[in-house]
């Protein structure tokens, strides 16, 4: 485990710049998701920060179109119902290049198994 800040997150983001679909990255903190998102977009990435103040149907619409490269989200909304739909389709799903859990440490927090 790094120290917060270190850098470790890095190692996900070279393989974005390469690749051409969308990759989901699951963070536990909404300012966490932002700060990547705002990442994503330094480096030329479209990108979305989905939290429960921002999830809207315009946004799903965009995300069903896969007009960003690069999607943050929490655990909780990754499993929402809005989502299921997209998670069945296979020709949705061959879009996606990686999904990623940063802070995976942490999942025990989350409330899960």
């Amino acid at each position: 485990m790094a120290v917060m800040g270190s850098g470790e997150t890095l190692t996900f983001w070279l393989p974005m710049l390469y690749q051409k679909g969308t990759t989901f990255i699951i963070v536990p903190l909404k300012n966490l998701g932002k700060q990547m998102a705002d990442v994503a977009a330094s480096l030329k990435l479209t990108s979305a920060s989905v939290t429960c103040n921002t999830l809207t149907k315009l946004l799903l619409k965009a995300i069903e179109n896969h007009e960003y490269r690069i999607i943050t989200i929490s655990p909780e909304l990754i499993v929402d119902p809005h989502f299921w739909g997209l998670w069945k389709q296979k020709s949705w799903c061959k879009g996606m290049d990686q999904i990623i859990v940063d802070e995976f440490h942490c999942i025990d927090g989350w409330g899960g198994c």
